[in-house]
């Protein structure tokens, strides 16, 4: 289901970089003329169209200088955000209906518009001098309520401002914040949803909140199907070699890093639970490992490093090395005995990868688990482990 979707752009700090800092790119040109607050003041006066924008650069204009081309210096002092309109075409690619909520002079705000190219690109305009006030007053939000409708059935609305006081207002109008983090952390105990520093990241941010499952029944039967063509793609082959490698070794060593190594640390106490000699590399009780011994390594991209290391340390001293992982001609794949492809995205989605909708390494690390339950099966076959045997080796101070 395509569900409404609206965002919502302040000017200053989020279509141009300069936010806050526009007060003082603003003085930098007029301070031998006027005054910070006289030029402060009357600019909020023009933003609330409580005066003419003539009037404004005719204030801090030098004598012999016309307004108009102190008004174009200005303009050409604002950086726009990079690649702004290419930005703002994929919000619409994404159904989005767009707004400037913003107190920019609304004499401005045109022709800026017009020099970025995306005059045409926002559905909705609001400001402060159609509201009479300045963010985060409610009034200008409930102008923006009243030019939005409102809300649809299950519509999203997302609000980009560089200002965490704006932001904190906006949540109470229904609207999702973005903080557009363009410098230092103000001091304020409000936390906004998202945290981004180009409009692009928050691009990203709503494409996330309109792609993947929207509900439970849905999220399952992606990872049921991704799992199955995954495991159905594991190497038989190098699986059973695994098996008489650990069936032959005197000890075995397990080794794997962050949510690969939990599945790899649940091999291990199968392992246990059948009578094997198995430590987990790390562990405070591991011994060293010899000749003869099997470590197996579990690593997605096969490039981590300290899962290399243990590799190639292992090999070193003569023991055997098993690699899991979904590269076999990495670094890890090179180093080891036994390869067992576990086919999965990784984190990195590294070309040749199974495609998934899950994030990061996830559909690596389940397929691991289960092709380690899968070799733990046979092997508790091959060893004629019975289920009361394991029973009773089963941690018992839980």
């Amino acid at each position: 289901m395509n569900r409404p979707l609206t965002v919502v752009f302040d000017f200053f700090g989020v279509l141009v970089e300069e936010g806050m800092s526009v007060s003082a790119t603003l003085y930098n040109m007029v301070q031998d003329r006027v005054g910070f607050e006289p030029m402060w003041t009357t600019y909020m006066r023009l933003a609330l169209g409580r005066t003419g924008n003539r009037e404004f650069w005719e204030l801090v204009a030098p004598e012999d200088t016309p307004w108009q081309d102190m008004q174009d210096r200005f303009f050409d002092a604002l950086t726009p955000e990079a690649g702004i309109g290419a930005t703002l075409r994929q919000f619409k690619e994404l159904g989005a209906r767009t707004a400037i909520l913003s107190e920019i002079p609304d004499e401005w705000l045109g022709p800026l518009l017009e020099r970025m190219g995306i005059r045409r690109q926002f559905d909705v305009i609001v400001t402060s001098g159609r509201a009479g006030v300045t963010k985060p007053e409610p009034e200008i939000f409930e102008l923006l309520l009243s030019e939005l409708g409102e809300p649809l059935p299950e519509e999203t609305r997302y609000y980009i401002d560089d200002r965490l006081t704006n932001l904190e207002a906006g949540e109470n109008y229904g609207l999702t914040s973005i903080w557009m983090r363009r410098g230092a952390s103000p001091v304020i105990e409000y936390s906004p949803r998202h945290v981004v520093t180009s409009v692009n990241d928050a691009l990203e941010v709503v494409r996330a909140g309109k792609s993947g499952p929207n509900s439970f029944s849905e999220a399952r039967a992606t990872v049921l199907d991704e799992l199955t063509r995954a495991m159905r793609e594991v190497d038989q082959q190098a699986a059973m070699e695994m098996v008489e490698r650990i069936m032959a070794a005197p000890r075995v060593f397990i080794y794997g890093r962050g949510r690969s190594g939990l599945a790899a640390w649940a091999f291990a106490s199968r392992l246990a639970q059948m009578g094997l000699q198995v430590h987990v590399v790390g562990e405070m009780t591991a011994p060293a490992i010899s000749q003869g011994d099997l470590l197996v390594a579990a690593s997605g991209t096969g490039t981590t490093r300290t899962t290399l290391l243990a590799a190639e340390e292992a090999r070193r001293i003569g023991a055997g090395v098993v690699a899991l992982t979904t590269h076999p001609e990495s670094p890890l794949g090179t180093a080891a005995d036994v390869v067992v492809k576990v086919e999965g995205a990784t984190r990195r989605r590294a070309a040749g990868e199974e495609r998934s909708a899950q994030y990061g390494g996830s559909l690596f690390e389940q397929a691991l688990l289960l092709t380690l339950d899968s070799v733990a099966m046979v092997l508790k076959r091959r060893l004629a482990r019975s289920d009361l045997e394991m029973d009773r080796r089963h941690a018992n101070l839980e």
